[in-house]
């Protein structure tokens, strides 16, 4: 199929990120009920930069990690991904490093980012490829957001840093395969701008769980 990556054996495409629901409140003389409303707090101490190669085991841990925590999410399981060598683990970071691409610009297909917090800890990842046969199309995938760092927008810097990338890249498209059982990122994707495509598949770790495709238009002029 065209859009599964051909760069890493495991390499996902759902994203995995939450909102913020603040408490609706209750006036001391009409007890009103106020609707909920979904807002991102700000990550403004959050740095998203792409990887590096010698950043496979900072990568391969919370990799793992995501599997662990929502593994519905994902199209990709634990089990196969604890069986990966660390030497595929290199070679993955080695392909979607920005060192990959001073080197061999021409072969610049994928690209991988990790968000840290101002202590540099590791607050999420994402990945993002060009689609095989059709450069101006492109996926954002193995999107992930550790459960402390949540609601603070991580994960749209994240879809920032990505999108950056691929504009840059000469994608006009992005899309994204969104399981169904993960409502928090089929409500993140709209926010950020992603229609439904009306597309649908089995999610290949869990077939009982449908996927959904979300697609995103962008130019230069929508990145800065």
């Amino acid at each position: 199929m065209g859009h599964q990556p051909t760069f890493v054996e495991t390499l996902d495409c759902n994203w995995y990120t939450k909102y913020s629901v603040p408490l609706y409140t209750v006036g001391p003389i009409l007890p009103r009920y106020r609707p909920p409303t979904l807002r991102l707090i700000p990550g403004s101490a959050v740095k998203v930069r792409r990887i590096e190669e010698n950043d496979w085991r900072e990568w391969k841990a919370s990799r793992l990690r995501a599997l662990d925590d929502s593994p519905e999410a994902f199209a990709s399981s634990l089990a196969a991904e604890e069986k990966l060598s660390d030497d595929a683990w290199e070679k993955y970071a080695r392909r979607c490093s920005a060192s990959h691409t001073s080197a061999r610009p021409s072969l610049d297909s994928s690209a991988a980012f990790l968000a840290r917090d101002e202590q540099g800890r590791v607050t999420g990842i994402a990945a993002a490829y060009l689609d095989d046969g059709k450069s101006t199309q492109a996926y954002i995938c193995a999107m992930w957001v550790a459960p402390e760092s949540r609601h603070r927008g991580v994960g749209r810097r994240l879809v920032d840093e990505a999108r950056t990338w691929l504009v840059e890249a000469g994608a006009t498209e992005v899309k994204a395969w969104v399981s169904v059982a993960n409502s928090s990122a089929l409500r993140f994707y709209e926010a950020v701008g992603f229609t439904p495509t009306g597309a649908r598949q089995a999610l290949a770790s869990r077939p009982c769980i449908d996927e959904q495709l979300y697609s995103l238009r962008i130019v230069r002029r929508d990145v800065s």
